[in-house]
């Protein structure tokens, strides 16, 4: 199965290499990871994946289901030399649990106390060398003690449209007599926002309506029509709530500005003021969002370069999820303008 079969978050994955790397090279067990993203991501199949390039064996558990030491031990115990145990929800974890954890990371020990009152006592467990990696929708939610037992922290980025849509064509299988073609997962890739979960949804739904309609492929027309009837606007492909515009109202805040929404335009586009109190770049910025299909043109650029003046800003930030004309960059060059395409944007998301 291995890395190659998982597609898109190259970031993660080439960090991931490098922990296979040197662990093959010292002979020891994998790093602990916690890999950080949204629900539907894709984390416990990563973590699969991680196991086949070890050629180990891996362990799932829910945190749900680990309630009393005797459930960890019953998990740690059945684990052999450089096996994963892969933690699903693992900020869910009580205290005691995530405590034993904690020092079984360290030890490769578990300290166990067996019996009540007088006649308790404290046994304690040698285990082999063995590696968790736990899975979470965000790092910060883990218990500090714990979660500072991990090696390697890991962010799943968005996911880019390309690798959304091979993603959505691998899992089609025909069902009912529906296939889909490249360019209808390629529209449904672009309406979710960079999640995989939420392109899943969309193209179940699809598949619903091709169905019920007698559709035996799956087109861009078949797509459109489905949205025209479910009221795309209405869905919500995304449970977080990330919309292109909160995808770069957060990428901004991550990246230390304070943000305020100002107006939102009849394009979909909304408008944001950041401010940054870094003494070099400090000061105030005005930033637009397009979520465009197509390239945007040298008017949308130049009427950004007038609010920039009539707001007294550093620099103006147009950031698209598409692309730009040529016009439109020509146009930027040497002004207080930064352009951020859709690619530039997947980049920058992934490097946080």
């Amino acid at each position: 199965m291995g890395l190659d079969t998982f597609i898109g978050q190259d970031v993660v994955k080439a960090k991931i290499r490098f922990q296979i790397e040197l662990a093959k090279k010292q002979g020891v067990a994998l790093n602990h990871i916690l890999l950080c993203g949204q629900y539907g991501e894709g984390k416990a199949y990563l973590a699969t994946c991680i196991a086949d390039e070890m050629s180990v064996s891996i362990k799932l558990a829910d945190a749900d289901t680990i309630n009393l030491q005797g459930d960890l031990a019953a998990l740690l115990t059945n684990l052999r030399e450089g096996d994963i145990l892969l933690i699903e929800n693992i900020e869910k974890l009580n205290q005691a649990i995530s405590v034993l954890l904690t020092a079984a990371m360290r030890d490769c020990k578990l300290e166990l106390i067996v019996g009540k009152g007088s006649r308790s006592r404290r046994i304690s467990l040698k285990l082999p060398r063995f590696a968790v990696i736990g899975a979470t929708p965000h790092h910060g939610r883990v218990r500090e003690s714990l979660r500072n037992s991990f090696n390697v922290v890991l962010d799943f980025g968005w996911y880019d449209q390309i690798s959304l849509a091979n993603l959505l064509l691998r899992e089609a299988k025909p069902q009912s007599g529906v296939t889909i073609s490249s360019k209808a997962a390629e529209v449904i890739a672009y309406r979710a926002n960079g999640r995989l979960h939420s392109a899943r949804k969309l193209a179940s739904q699809v598949r619903d309506y091709a169905i019920v309609q007698g559709h035996q492929l799956i087109t861009e027309e078949v797509v459109l029509e489905t949205f025209g009837n479910i009221g795309i606007d209405e869905v919500s492909v995304d449970p977080t709530g990330v919309t292109f515009e909160k995808k770069c109202m957060e990428l901004l805040v991550r990246r230390g500005f304070e943000v305020t929404t100002t107006r939102t335009t009849s394009d979909g586009g909304i408008d944001l003021i950041a401010f940054s109190g870094d003494p070099f770049l400090g000061g105030k910025y005005v930033v637009q969002c397009k979520d465009w299909a197509g390239p945007v043109g040298a008017p949308i650029v130049r009427d950004l370069y007038g609010v920039v003046h009539s707001e007294n800003a550093n620099k103006g930030i147009l950031i698209a999820a598409s692309s730009f004309s040529q016009e439109a960059l020509d146009f930027a060059a040497g002004k207080r303008l930064e352009l951020i395409d859709g690619s530039r944007l997947s980049f920058l998301a992934s490097q946080e």
